[in-house]
């Protein structure tokens, strides 16, 4: 027989294994900073994304806690947490776009979104652990939730500390050393030291 709890189960490991499936990998956590114009549209979306799925956690995790009696509150949480992510992720845009150094903010959007990935994607492996040795599949996608909350936790705190640094690298002029060979007028070949700018 089907249940609601069966059902509200297979959603949320549908959306973990959507997630492991997405474009942002583990491997991309420290990525270079986005390369693309800013855009507040851009803000939103990513605000929207990271909100939907902090949302389905919180009224998951929610809904266990209520014994699985109460499926209503996971829609709603979602919705809820789709509307405070888009709202959050507009406001970072317009200070973003308005600021000295554009591009902060989408770091930060960036470093909460795949800290999330990251996080659930630990949660959903030690779900799996407890739930072989206690015989019970609801640790599944209970600690993938409880990942996603707190790798967007530490995403926030990732996205902070490196976002001032990977914009800075980026406006810095690129100066390198380099070695180049030349002619002297004897036509003898000669070395000698120089240094490359990009701007």
């Amino acid at each position: 027989m089907i249940t609601k709890k069966s059902i509200l189960t297979g959603i949320y490991i549908l959306s973990v294994l959507v997630i492991l499936s997405g474009p942002a990998h583990a491997l991309k956590f420290f990525g270079p900073p986005p390369e693309e114009q800013p855009s507040i549209f851009a803000y939103s979306l990513r605000g929207f994304g990271s909100g939907i799925f902090g949302g389905l956690s919180v009224g998951y995790l929610s809904y266990g806690l209520d014994n699985h009696e109460n499926a209503k509150n996971v829609a709603m949480n979602v919705g809820y947490g789709g509307t405070l992510g888009m709202a959050v992720g507009t406001i970072i845009g317009v200070v973003d776009m308005n600021s000295d150094h554009q591009g902060r903010g989408n770091v930060v959007l960036r470093d909460i979104s795949n800290g999330g990935y990251l996080g659930t994607m630990v949660g959903a492996f030690w779900g799996m652990v407890i739930a072989f040795t206690e015989d019970d599949s609801k640790y599944i996608p209970s600690g993938a939730a409880w990942g996603y909350l707190g790798g967007m936790g530490f995403g926030l705190g990732i996205g902070l500390l490196e976002a001032p640094t990977l914009i800075s690298k980026r406006e810095d002029p690129d100066m390198q050393p380099n070695l180049f060979c030349f002619r002297d007028s004897q036509k003898n070949l000669c070395t000698g030291m120089g240094i490359s700018y990009s701007f």
